[in-house]
């Protein structure tokens, strides 16, 4: 390569072959155990998140605090994401994981108190601090799994640890929603998040059953001579990687920011059912994208610079007025655009170094990912107040189109051709 850098070789091996026979799915039952663990949980999150939502949704019409509900899930991470990188190489992280999973449940119960006697009562800025409160629960759950769970995995299955992970949290955004809705109408809002609360204690027994699994991570190890000098090569274009990533996913988060915003202008009454609609469609883009970046990684790679496009298409349509299934299909392929984009991003910045300095590397990725889209989803929601639902998202399709383009970067398209394209490459171990 051409900074004398080397991909770190499961990257390397697995990424354009899924062939059982390579062990390349052999996942292990720890890791299965955790990831089952962590999506139950956030699907209980997502759920709950949900029904607080449609409150919000009912109460008010401004675009700023509809947009509020997006920037809140995100905000948390900004102070999470970092400090879980460094604890989570220092700290038990089964310890962890079962006391994050804990702590979402046991504040999944206390907040299904607003909802005691029907309708809550509280203004929609206390029931977006609430959205908040989860959200930190959530933020260090998925922090500490989103860093080493793939660690758990053996080497030779990182790459599909990765994108399982990620699909692991898009299944749950996508049911949250629909399970969401189909119990707050049976049930109503209070029994519907003590439920959710059941969901992240189910998952605490889940993670107790996988017992003390060992962890690929070696905290204690020090990078090796080859590793510092390819850290200090690399560090010159940190900064700037970092800023065209930021305003890349600053300018994707409108198509989330503004989704509830498009449910109550499109759907009237039914904004409720739409935005359930709306949001779990964007999920299962989501989980659309994994399959395409698992099962054809070279042909995925082939059509990534125009992504960017096909997202910006989506946001564009949304803006008019269309049918539910017509809506729910642009979300669904804007889903599937935007996934295959972070999820590049993130796999790049897993591709170098040692696993000790790959967990700094991602902690680092998900802060300014959390960055771009609680930024961009509070500027979005402030344009939408003064420009209009139509004009907000016809320029913010034109803002992808441009930032995907300023962030296009030849060494970093070298560095995917080689991953994509399988070649093997030795990791030598630290010393």
């Amino acid at each position: 390569m051409a900074d004398g850098r080397q991909p770190f070789a499961p990257y390397a091996a697995v990424g354009a072959s899924t062939d059982v026979s390579h062990g390349n799915w052999r996942l292990g039952r720890g890791f299965l155990l955790g990831e089952a663990a962590a999506v139950l949980t956030y699907t209980g999150l997502c759920i709950a998140i949900f029904v607080i939502s449609v409150s919000v949704l009912r109460s008010t019409t401004d675009h700023r605090i509809l947009s509020a509900l997006n920037a809140a899930t995100y905000l948390p991470l900004l102070a999470i994401t970092l400090p879980s990188g460094a604890l989570a190489a220092r700290f038990n992280q089964q310890k962890m994981l079962i006391s994050a999973i804990l702590a979402v449940a046991v504040f999944l119960a206390l907040s299904s108190a607003i909802f005691i006697g029907g309708r809550p009562s509280v203004s929609a800025l206390l029931l977006i601090l609430a959205i908040f409160i989860l959200a930190c629960t959530g933020a260090v759950l998925a922090s500490i799994w989103e860093i080493t769970g793939p660690e758990r995995a053996p080497d030779s299955a990182m790459l599909a640890a990765v994108a399982v992970v990620a699909a692991g949290f898009n299944i749950a955004r996508m049911a949250g929603p629909l399970l969401g809705q189909g119990s707050l109408w049976l049930f109503g809002a209070w029994l519907t998040i003590l439920l959710a609360a059941a969901l992240a204690l189910i998952a605490a027994l889940l993670v107790g059953m996988a017992g003390s699994c060992s962890y690929n991570a070696t905290s204690g190890r020090s990078p090796g001579p080859e590793t510092q000098v390819n850290s200090s090569v690399s560090n010159r274009g940190a900064w700037t990687g970092g800023l065209r990533t930021f305003t890349l996913v600053a300018s994707g988060s409108a198509i989330s920011a503004l989704l509830p915003s498009i449910a109550q202008g499109h759907f009237g009454d039914e904004a409720s059912a739409g935005f359930g609609a709306l949001s779990s469609s964007l999920a299962g883009g989501a989980i659309v994208g994994t399959i395409m970046t698992l099962l054809v990684p070279s042909k995925v790679h082939s059509l990534s610079r125009q992504l960017p496009a096909v997202l910006g298409v989506c946001m564009a349509l949304l803006s008019f007025r269309a049918p539910l299934a017509i809506a729910s299909c642009c979300s669904l392929l804007a889903g599937a655009a935007w996934f295959i984009i972070i999820a590049q991003l993130n796999l790049k910045s897993r591709a170098y170094g040692t696993r000790s300095l790959r967990a700094r590397s991602v902690s680092r990725f998900v802060f300014v990912f959390s960055s771009g889209m609680t930024a961009g989803s509070v500027a979005w929601g402030f344009l939408a107040s003064f420009l209009g639902l139509t004009s907000t998202l016809l320029l913010a399709a034109l803002c992808v189109c441009l930032a995907a383009y300023m962030a296009a970067d030849p060494g970093i398209a070298r560095a995917d051709i080689t991953i994509a394209s399988g070649m093997k490459t030795p990791d030598k171990p630290s010393p």
